[in-house]
């Protein structure tokens, strides 16, 4: 369905794949929560809508809507700043770990729902992140690189 701002009618949907530094597989237990939970808190924040999403040990798939005035670069960078800063505030281990001083690596993969794509639109939010990551990839697009 489409949303609306001021000044636009939009229905933008991102498939965004990103990996710990080194690929470390750190997206477990409670940092696994707790990076969730601020997924969560970042998007209400900014006015992004989490569609779907799952961390894996070594990467994390986001499904996520937002307004035409956000770039897909810009929603990462928002989401990996600070989810960066608060899991080495709290988590000490992790930054032991991560001896370069960044939870994640510097690239990002992005897939762009389309509207095209909408036959399938209810498959997409109905399936989990990883069903979609396996919907996306068999239409030949490069997601889960090396970031």
């Amino acid at each position: 369905m489409p949303k609306r701002t001021h000044h636009a009618v939009y229905d933008l949907k991102y498939h965004l794949v990103w990996i710990p530094k080194y690929r470390k597989s750190l997206l477990l237990s409670s940092i696994e929560k707790r990076i969730k939970e601020l997924f969560y808190e970042i998007a209400e924040e900014h006015d992004f809508e989490i569609l779907a999403m799952e961390l894996i040990p070594d990467h994390v798939h986001l499904f996520v809507s937002a307004a035409p005035r956000w770039s897909p670069g810009k929603i990462v960078g928002i989401f990996k700043t600070i989810t960066s800063k608060i899991i080495f505030e709290e988590f000490s281990q992790v930054k032991k770990k991560l001896w370069g001083g960044h939870l994640w690596s510097a690239g990002y993969t992005l897939q762009v729902w389309k509207q095209s794509d909408r036959r399938n639109g209810q498959k997409v939010y109905q399936a989990s992140a990883t069903d979609m990551f396996r919907l996306v990839t068999s239409k030949n697009a490069l997601i889960g690189g090396s970031g």
